[in-house]
């Protein structure tokens, strides 16, 4: 085993900015964590499009008063294209937003991610996907039918899927589709296992790991490695990081969020308030301040956001600060 002193995110942004939009999505597959969320209205839907309207002028007013010029916005949900993005996305026109990444899994028609492009190009904003195959309400072949359609209009595409007990074959296929295409790919594992704390991989696979990289991890030894997505970190087993219920042991250790990057949840961010505080505080988007890289409080972190983190205040200024 051998020791973890720093995990820094590769992400290329000065800024990172991960925006649920929503719990809500459009399918509901057994095999994912939120499948059990009820479904909503199209009432319901029209009513937080307005409300994330509202909250994307504050984030205009957020990203200006930031001292960085190179900002990201990861849209995920739930399914994020239930939204006309385009409405909500007009209301952040700050020529500091450099690039929009979307998680979806493109059950909507082609047409959609396209006009949403165009858009984007339009405000000099690169536009990045992550499309998610979900075989139980979308076939292989209408899947990347899709996928070719979109691709040349992406700055940078990612396919992705689930790996369960049960769909071996279809991940297989998926992954030689993938190939054939020349597009990255993730193949993780059943995410209702985080709830159990199994590290059972199944098939878990990346091809991304040096096109765009997730982690660059440093250890006690003087050596290093390159983990191209969450997961891959996670289920390596020569890393002694404490890892349960995939969740990591960093209490103490310096952490970036509230610096360079920030989780916001519909229309209020979870973040630190001060260098004393622990990320699960609730702030108003008009409250926000940047936080300082300070010691983590809480007993473990699901690194699912765009945070760095480091064992040492040494390690954390040359890093950052140098």
């Amino acid at each position: 085993m051998i020791n973890l002193v720093a995990l820094k995110d590769l992400d290329t942004n000065d800024f990172v900015i991960k925006w649920r939009l929503t719990k809500y999505c459009n399918v509901h597959c057994s095999y994912c964590i939120r499948h059990e969320h009820p479904a909503y209205t199209k009432e319901d839907i029209e009513a937080d499009e307005e409300r994330l309207c509202t909250a994307a002028k504050k984030l205009y007013d957020l990203i200006e008063r930031t001292p960085f010029n190179n900002v990201k916005i990861d849209l995920i949900g739930g399914e994020v294209s239930i939204f006309d993005l385009k409405k909500i996305l007009s209301n952040i026109s700050t020529k500091k937003l450099k690039r929009i990444n979307m998680t979806t899994n493109i059950i909507k028609s082609a047409d959609y991610y396209v006009s949403l492009a165009e858009f984007l190009k339009s405000q000099d904003i690169e536009f990045t996907v992550t499309a998610s195959f979900h075989y139980e309400f979308q076939s292989a072949e209408i899947y990347f039918d899709k996928v070719k359609k979109l691709i040349p209009i992406c700055k940078l595409f990612v396919c992705e899927m689930v790996s369960t007990d049960d769909n071996q074959d279809i991940c297989k296929n998926f992954i030689k589709e993938c190939e054939s295409l020349n597009v990255d790919y993730m193949v993780e594992s059943d995410l209702r296992l985080e709830k159990t704390g199994e590290r059972k991989n199944y098939i878990s696979v990346v091809n991304k790991r040096f096109k765009n990289p997730r982690y660059h991890a440093y250890f006690s030894d003087g050596s290093e490695k390159i983990y191209g997505s969450r997961n891959s970190f996670l289920c390596d087993k020569e890393v002694d990081c404490n890892v349960m219920q995939n969740r990591v042991n960093v209490r103490g250790w310096y952490c970036t969020n509230s610096y360079n990057y920030i989780y916001v949840d519909f229309n209020f961010i979870r973040g630190k308030i001060d260098e004393k505080s622990d990320c699960r505080q609730i702030i108003q988007l008009e409250d926000f301040n940047i936080v300082n890289p300070s010691p983590c409080h809480a007993e473990s972190c699901t690194i699912c956001g765009h945070m760095s983190l480091y064992k040492t205040k040494e390690k954390m200024n040359d890093d950052i600060f140098c």
